[in-house]
């Protein structure tokens, strides 16, 4: 039996949309959570005697440094035109 993928998607999320609606059905249904008003919740406070790192702070106003092209030098004999044929310009 062959089956077009459409038609195995369409298939598949059907059973599981079943599937679902099975399980709501069957399981029980959850309680309603307590206000949060009636709960007694303690202060928790945790303190360090470490101290954080100084901060850094980066210097923007001064320009930023480029380092020069490193030149390669040029190989001996005619080898201009494969390097350029490779890629690599002089």
């Amino acid at each position: 039996m062959v089956m077009p993928i459409g038609r195995f998607i369409i298939w598949v999320g059907t059973s599981l949309l079943a599937l679902l609606f099975v399980a709501d059905w069957c399981l029980p249904k959850s309680l309603p959570e307590p206000a949060r008003d009636a709960i007694d919740k303690p202060v928790i406070r945790i303190a360090s005697i470490q101290q954080p790192p100084e901060r850094i702070v980066i210097d923007t106003s001064q320009p930023t440094i480029v380092r020069k092209r490193y030149e390669l030098p040029r190989p001996p004999g005619g080898y201009d035109r494969v390097l350029k044929r490779v890629g690599i310009q002089y």
